[in-house]
C-alpha cells in the first residue's frame, strides 16, 4: 500500500510539472524583441504612435495577466491585474 501511494505522488508531482505553467522572464531595460523570444506568447495590447506599447501574458492556472509596457522598444514598467484590460490603468 506504501508503495502504490508513493507511486501516486511522484506521478502527481510530475503531471503538474509537465504542464509547464511557466511565469514571464523580464528585466527592465530589455528589449521588445528580447522579451517576445523570451516569454510564451505574450499579446501586444496597445501600440501607439509614440514608441508606447503594452503587451499581456497570462498565467493560465490562477487567470492573472501580468502586463509589460515598452517605451521605444526598451521595457520601462510591469504590472500585474486581475482582468484581461486592466492594463488601460496603468500609470505612465
Amino acid at each position: 500500500m506504501k508503495k502504490l501511494l508513493s507511486i501516486a505522488i511522484v506521478l502527481c508531482t510530475m503531471s503538474c510539472s509537465i504542464m509547464g505553467y511557466s511565469t514571464p522572464k523580464y528585466t527592465i531595460g530589455m528589449t521588445e524583441q528580447e522579451f517576445v523570444k523570451l516569454n510564451k506568447s505574450p499579446q501586444k495590447v496597445l501600440a501607439d504612435n509614440t514608441g508606447l506599447s503594452i503587451y499581456r501574458t497570462s498565467n493560465g492556472l490562477q487567470s492573472m495577466y501580468a502586463f509589460f509596457a515598452f517605451d521605444r522598444g526598451k521595457l520601462i514598467r510591469f504590472e500585474e491585474g486581475s482582468n484581461a484590460d486592466d492594463y488601460k490603468f496603468i500609470r505612465l
